[in-house]
């Protein structure tokens, strides 16, 4: 019958513990070393374009490296890690004590070196014998067990046959089965804890793996498959619609189940409240759903929109609400997803286009309604202002109508730079330079038709022309002889086999090498 072996259980609850344990200390390890010093996780060369945006990447890497040291899960992280090393260094040293395989050695027994002479070896047991007799050490179970051992290995010394099956199966009672055990305590297989263990495993059964997986289910359930929850859905179909525009929107946005608990009214940031209230006090719209709201619904989503008034006009926030606009921030991407969707799902051909203006707006952080929708786009650019897009629409010069039109000028015609310092005007122009310049193009034609007649199969053709790739973007890896792809509108023959399978909404691109630093798309569908 296998027995349970303390010894290998210990070396088991070690293994266990390293599966832990390693990680554990990665992840404490590289925090601190950020927390003492912060790496930006975006390095301030690959992406900043600007030594604003280097500072900014800093400053971000800086915070998140705080926030992740400052929370209850990271001490209980650390102290549970300590705690658990400590555990298995205890294990160790068991093992270290009782784990090794101890080899039968009759010389150490006895403490003689291995050339003592037979009169030597009599003289120490004799002396050892005396010194371990059970009569001497009455109860004694360790003195007891030496005894038998000197006795033994004064056999193995003397008795011929027994010296034989010591050197051969290094024991003198010559050679011993393999004995296995199961690597569990002892303690579990006791009497006394029979009834201790069945209540710790009825309690782990019964309730703690049905208590995990149903927080866990009633967590997971309130979410939609791309990380919506549903109550937000139900507010956002329950707001829009066909006639919404940007303006609107962040009002609805606030409506969201997401940011309760991140806007729900809290007294510590009254002040900065107020403060902030009063800044945007005539600015703030109208709440349309005021009457459906109750009091504490009406102040959550308030204080929403506040803040994302503050994000889109880039004012100033105290620090305690700068926190919740950045955790509202967080979860803006999938929301104004959400907005996008619902609207283009209905059909709905303005809204849908407010909503795309309004998610531009937020990952931006420019308010078209707060200028114009023309001169908002130039507040992306680095070190512009409102006085220099002011300067873009007026004074001489060549003067652009739109923000496309001026990235498309010269680098020496574009205005508003002049008063920038020399550093200032290179990363303006920087990042003009990198941002797309497209063009588009489309045409709807019947197939050998020169008219559309009612009942028709018809034909969107789209071009796409981007003007300022790198052509080394585009060029084949495998020859250096063929410059940029160019996508070209195909021939009738291959026009007419695209309407043929017009039933499928699969886009057609066909490709060839071009010369030149343009990239053209064509879509046929």
């Amino acid at each position: 019958m296998l027995q349970y072996d303390d010894t290998g259980a210990a070396f088991f609850a070690i293994t266990l513990l390293t599966f832990y344990l390693i990680p554990a200390t990665y992840v404490v390890v590289t925090r601190l070393r950020d927390y003492v010093s912060p790496n930006p996780a975006v390095g301030p060369d690959f992406n900043a374009r600007t030594e604003t945006e280097k500072e900014k990447a800093r400053t971000i890497a800086k915070k998140l490296a705080q926030e992740r040291v400052n929370n209850s899960f990271f001490v209980l992280l650390v102290v549970s890690t300590v705690m658990l090393w400590m555990l298995t260094f205890y294990l160790l040293s068991i093992v270290s004590e009782g784990g090794e395989i101890k080899q039968f050695d009759p010389f150490a027994i006895l403490g003689v070196t291995a050339s003592a002479s037979e009169a030597e070896i009599k003289k120490a047991y004799r002396k050892m014998s005396l010194q371990y007799h059970p009569d001497k050490n009455p109860g004694n179970k360790q003195a007891e067990n030496m005894f038998m051992m000197v006795a033994k290995a004064y056999g193995a010394l003397t008795d011929p046959e027994a010296r034989e099956n010591w050197e051969k199966y290094g024991n003198p009672d010559g050679k011993q089965s393999l004995e296995l055990s199961v690597g569990l305590p002892q303690w579990l297989i006791e009497k006394d804890n029979h009834n201790l263990i069945l209540v710790l495993y009825l309690v782990a059964l019964v309730v703690i793996i049905p208590l995990i997986v149903g927080c866990w289910y009633s967590q997971s359930k309130k979410y939609g498959e791309k990380g919506v929850m549903y109550q937000t859905y139900h507010r956002f179909m329950r707001s829009l619609n066909p006639n919404v525009t940007a303006k609107m929107l962040p009002e609805v946005l606030a409506l969201a189940e997401e940011f309760r608990e991140v806007n729900s009214p809290n007294m510590s940031r009254a002040e900065e409240m107020n403060a902030l209230f009063q800044r945007f006090q005539k600015e703030m719209p109208r709440i349309r759903t005021k009457d459906e709201l109750t009091q504490l619904q009406l102040a959550i989503v308030q204080k929403g929109m506040l803040l994302l008034a503050a994000h889109l006009n880039d004012a100033e926030v105290g620090p305690m609400l700068q926190q919740d606009l950045r955790k509202m921030l967080s979860a803006t991407p999938e929301l104004a997803n959400a907005l996008v969707e619902i609207c283009a799902s209905r059909r709905w051909w303005n809204a849908t286009c407010a909503a795309i203006d309004f998610q531009q707006c937020l990952t931006q952080g420019i308010w078209p309604p707060a200028t114009s929708a023309l001169k908002a786009p130039f507040l992306q650019l680095p070190n512009f202002t409102m006085a220099e897009v002011s300067h873009v629409f007026s004074g001489k010069g060549q003067k652009a109508k739109s923000f496309a039109d001026y990235l498309a000028l010269p680098d020496d015609a574009k205005k508003g730079l002049a008063r920038m310092t020399d550093t200032a005007r290179e990363e303006c122009l920087e990042v003009a330079g990198a941002l797309p310049r497209v063009k588009l193009s489309c045409r709807a034609f019947v197939q050998d038709e020169a008219e559309i007649a009612e009942g028709d199969l018809v034909t969107l053709r789209i071009k796409i022309v981007r003007e300022n790739i790198a052509p080394s973007l585009w060029d084949d890896e495998e020859s250096d002889d063929e410059g940029p792809l160019d996508f070209y509108e195909s021939d009738d023959e291959d026009d007419a086999a695209g309407d043929a399978d017009s039933d499928d909404d699969d886009a057609v691109l066909v490709a060839k090498p071009k010369d030149g630093d343009e990239a053209k798309a064509e879509l046929t569908g």
